[in-house]
């Protein structure tokens, strides 16, 4: 369980992942934070259901709470998929936001494999594929010290602790080495 959190906030985005978060809003009774700066690689702008949509099935769902990337995903064209680059500055985007968004708290954030991008930009990591790779319900660790920086305590890139076994069509995911200039120019932001 977790101990000792005196805030605790709960962004997610897909369905999938609002049902991965559910059982640790309910042990720690607290709202779950639907956030667009939290969706997949290659993520289809308006593909993302409202909170308002998804609290009939959600109850946990916090219908006050204002997404960190609400106006990039509100001006997105709906049905448009993003770029390598939008992709990693949203990232970017979120690693800044983050912190200031929920101040000494700790924060559980769901997504998919491509959330290691995230991991890179928090950790200020120069080539993206120093983050690491993804596993199946990996486990990232993160902590910020005092100054603002943050270090990997527990890498997600195996998970093996608390699974049996994975699909044969699931494998711990990171980025290609093609992806280092589209790392380069979002870093740029």
């Amino acid at each position: 369980g977790v101990t000792g959190v005196q805030t605790c906030a709960l962004p997610i985005s897909y369905l999938r992942v609002l049902q991965t978060a559910q059982p640790l809003a309910h042990a720690l009774g607290v709202p779950l934070c639907v956030e667009d700066g939290l969706a997949e690689f290659g993520h289809t702008h308006g593909t993302i259901a409202p909170a308002a949509k998804r609290y009939a099935f959600f109850p946990e769902v916090d219908l006050d709470y204002v997404a960190i990337d609400r106006e990039y995903a509100e001006q997105a064209a709906a049905g448009t998929k993003e770029t390598n680059v939008e992709y990693l500055r949203r990232m970017v985007r979120m690693a800044r936001e983050l912190p200031k968004r929920h101040p000494g708290s700790t924060v559980a954030c769901f997504s998919h494999a491509a959330s290691v991008g995230l991991v890179a930009a928090l950790t200020g990591c120069t080539e993206l594929q120093q983050a690491g790779k993804f596993a199946p319900c990996g486990v990232f660790k993160l902590v910020c010290d005092a100054s603002g920086k943050w270090t990997v305590e527990r890498h997600g890139d195996d998970n093996t602790e608390y699974c049996s076994s994975n699909a044969p069509t699931t494998f711990p995911w990171g980025f290609s080495p093609a992806m280092e200039p589209a790392w380069v120019e979002a870093r740029q932001l």
